[in-house]
């Protein structure tokens, strides 16, 4: 290859490694964040009483570094820095405040590349008189030109992606320009050390943080709009896998069809009068996905083939209208995980929810209303009369469809082009998980097993969530081809039942407790290898037969205790007894996953044991 051509892969090379730093950084936050809401609940779970006695949620505090936590603990104010303390300076104490300095070291690499991340990640369109090449494999205009080419894209589709990480990766490019900027002006201001040179050098660098702080605020709502956007593409997709017929079902024409006139026809139904149920919000959300789908789809490209429009439209408005509800949960989420990343890289942003700092408890603590008027976010409404917004969101679904190219090495080089409606981290809202849980069985239950006999749920049945959540898979996906559970029974005997059924030939089963997917523990190494794809080398198994827990990092596993214990809270070696599961255990798992601290108590339980598991046995 040539040498522009090797400078051209060193740097995709390197920004790749970049964002996978990103990747980690935002997951560290929402698991840290995630463990702290969940001692706030269990320490505390009601605000009724005053704060001031809450000495326990102080320690709490204290350990993660953070002030404190609003909206019925889900939102975490980070302290603000002191003159006193520090130098004025942003604190870096406790298990969330140190993650500043993974930050930091982020921005410095992220400074000499801001242009690549944020147009990679944001993927904005470029109007004509853009300066970027026309063979920049960073431009998003070449991109959408790449459709007959034989390569990889550099990063997931916005809307196939994790909308979260992206908005992270942008926010750190503006953060890491402006800091390599305002120390290039610090370095030149040494030379002249007049008191007018030095108030000058103030003005700058808070025009500077200034501009941070509407950059990453203009960030974040776009961010809010795609989170929004992939939860109906999401929702929907996978509503119309369950209705319409499967000769067509691999057509994206018909299914983005259908979704089209679905939100067409509900506007309709409201300017007209005729369906009074009908709020705003539907309707403005109508408008987005309208938006989104206007430059590909309209109404008479709806196949009529085979396929009952009418009544098919009809089914999907009343489904349509329940995801409106439903995505509030989904934004709520996002944003206030959003909210507390933006604290963490952006200088002095506490300053900006200092108003929420006395509202221990709002009058609707879940309303995300109430939370976009705390955050400033604009109404959905008013986002989308921008002509340059509707035309970022059509850019974004441009990007994100499905490729029909004929060559077999260019559809295995191309990415899972799938709308995650539920990705991490875990929504709150737990109507949002059953709708998903429920879309195979949604009267269907039957014809989906039928379908794909790799699949087993638990809707009837009393069952928890797994570690890492409720993520749902369409039977189209080739990303989920081996058997897997959605959930966890209480009761050892089904889940006994369920796995045996599904793997029958195996000797040693095992189950990731964190996906869900079943496994052949028996000697192959295939935990470790999922460990690898699923927690980036760590893992929480359960292994069926032994009915023990396995936890893994690298090569190295150890045994811990078994979450199902029998009436005396004991796991006996010979089977006679009924087990159930035992939510504390349960819980210290939990805390083992979303503490990183699988690593460790590996290290401990290898130490202290005299069994010794061979690496890579598992």
């Amino acid at each position: 290859i040539s040498d522009n051509r090797r400078q051209e892969l060193l740097r995709e090379k390197l920004i790749s490694k970049l964002l996978q730093s990103i990747h980690a950084f935002t997951y560290s936050c929402c698991s840290e964040t995630a463990e702290l809401r969940r001692l706030i609940r269990k320490k505390l779970p009601s605000f009724d009483i005053e704060i001031s006695s809450f000495e326990e949620l102080r320690n709490i505090y204290a350990k993660f570094g953070v002030d404190c936590a609003v909206c019925d603990g889900d939102f975490i104010l980070m302290p603000e820095p002191s003159a006193s303390h520090e130098a004025g300076h942003q604190p870096f104490e406790g298990r969330i405040g140190k993650l500043r300095y993974l930050a930091l070291s982020i921005m410095v690499a992220a400074s000499a590349v801001p242009r690549e991340v944020s147009q990679l990640c944001l993927q904005l369109p470029l109007g004509k008189d853009s300066r970027a090449e026309k063979n920049d494999l960073f431009n998003t205009e070449s991109i959408k030109n790449q459709e007959n080419e034989m390569r990889a894209p550099v990063v997931f589709p916005l809307l196939c992606g994790h909308v979260l990480t992206h908005v992270v990766a942008a926010m750190f490019s503006t953060c890491g320009q402006t800091r390599a900027r305002s120390d290039l002006f610090e370095m030149k201001s040494l030379h002249r050390e007049t008191s007018h040179n030095v108030k000058d050098n103030e003005i700058h660098l808070q025009n500077l943080l200034l501009k941070v702080h509407s950059d990453c605020h203009h960030f974040i709502q776009l961010g809010f709009l795609a989170r929004l956007l992939q939860f109906f593409l999401g929702s929907m997709q996978m509503e119309c896998e369950q209705v319409l017929p499967p000769p067509v079902l691999p057509n994206r024409i018909l299914w983005e069809s259908v979704v089209y006139a679905v939100v067409t026809n509900l506007m309709t139904d409201y300017e007209n009068g005729t369906n009074k149920s009908i709020t705003s919000w539907e309707v403005n959300c109508c408008k987005l996905v309208q938006t989104a789908l206007s430059v590909h789809v309209t109404i008479d490209s709806i196949p009529t083939v085979g396929v009952d429009v009418e009544n098919v439209v009809i089914l999907l408005k009343t489904t349509f209208q329940k995801c409106c509800n439903w995505v509030k949960g989904v934004a709520y989420c996002y944003l206030i995980d959003i909210g507390l990343i933006f604290q963490i890289l952006v200088p002095g942003a506490m300053h900006s929810y200092k108003h929420m700092r006395n509202m221990y408890k709002l009058p609707q603590p879940q309303s995300l209303d109430e939370l976009m008027r705390l955050m400033k976010i604009e109404p959905l409404d008013f986002l989308l009369r921008s002509p340059l917004t509707r035309d970022v969101l059509k850019n974004w679904y441009s990007l994100s469809r499905t490729r029909l190219s004929p060559n077999k090495i260019m559809r295995r080089l191309d990415c899972a082009r799938i709308y995650r409606g539920v990705d991490w981290p875990l929504v709150k809202s737990s109507d949002c998980i059953d709708y998903f849980a429920s879309l195979d069985v949604h009267g269907r239950r039957e014809n989906t097993l039928a379908m794909n006999p790799n699949i087993s749920t638990f809707i009837t049945e009393k069952c928890v969530l797994l570690l890492g959540g409720s993520f749902p898979r369409l039977k189209s996906s080739s990303e989920f081809r081996r058997p897997y559970v959605e959930s966890l029974p209480t009761s050892y005997t089904d889940l006994y039942a369920k796995l045996g059924s599904l793997c029958p030939d195996s000797e040693q089963t095992a189950l990731c407790l964190i996906c869900g997917e079943v496994l052949n523990a028996a000697g192959k190494g295939e935990c470790t290898t999922h460990a690898y794809k699923c927690g980036g080398g760590s893992g929480i198994f359960f292994l069926l037969q032994e009915c023990i827990g396995l936890i893994m990092h690298g090569v190295k596993a150890a045994y811990v205790h078994s979450p199902y214990v029998d009436s005396h809270g004991e796991t006996p070696h010979y089977r006679g007894r009924p087990l159930n599961l035992d939510l504390d255990r349960y819980n210290t798992l939990n805390e083992l996953w979303s503490g990183h601290l699988v690593r460790q108590k590996v290290i401990a339980e290898r130490g202290n044991s005299r069994q010794v598991i061979i690496g890579n046995f598992y």
